[in-house]
């Protein structure tokens, strides 16, 4: 008798752990998009187009929420993804920005474009529509260039860190 209560209450423990976790997921993670306030254009008609339909669902503050989005553990890392996504660039934010800060987003934003590693490859697994075509990239680069100035569609100068300091750009190292 005692050998089968151990299995039950393990697998009720189980039960609960699981039946928790969900509940914790969408209770805590659940949607969060605060309130979307950027009226200004980011790029011409046709680039924000290409914007949101590629980088809006990460770094805007209009995020449509899958239903996986609501799964534990999967609910914990796509909301952690947006968080930091947010924290790079958001394009609910933009008209808070000053122009040169815009073109300064905009330029790390182009290179990690160029580099390959935006959107991220787990995105675009279940994003198709979120893939940028080399016609998209090119009408990105002449919007900055336009928009912004040619200087934002170079690669961003290096930033290096000292322990205890904050990153600065390579040519600041007057110390």
């Amino acid at each position: 008798m005692k050998g089968k209560n151990w299995k039950r209450y393990t697998l009720y423990g189980l039960i609960a752990a699981l039946l928790g976790s969900w509940a914790g997921g969408v209770l805590l993670i659940g949607e969060r998009n605060p309130e979307a306030r950027n009226l200004s254009p980011i790029l011409t008609g046709e680039g924000d187009k290409i914007l949101k339909r590629a980088c809006f669902d990460c770094h805007s503050n209009e995020t449509r929420w899958p239903w996986y989005s609501k799964v534990p553990p999967l609910s914990l890392g796509i909301a952690y993804h947006v968080s930091e996504a947010r924290e790079h660039i958001n394009f609910s934010k933009w008209d808070t920005l000053s122009a040169h800060k815009k073109g300064e987003n905009l330029q790390e934003a182009l290179h990690e474009i160029k580099e390959g590693d935006m959107p991220l490859g787990t995105y675009l697994m279940l994003h198709e529509e979120a893939r940028l075509s080399k016609a998209d990239v090119d009408k990105i680069t002449r919007d900055i260039s336009d928009l912004y100035g040619p200087q934002f569609i170079l690669p961003p100068k290096k930033k290096h860190t000292h322990p205890g300091d904050e990153d600065h750009d390579d040519e600041d190292e007057t110390r």
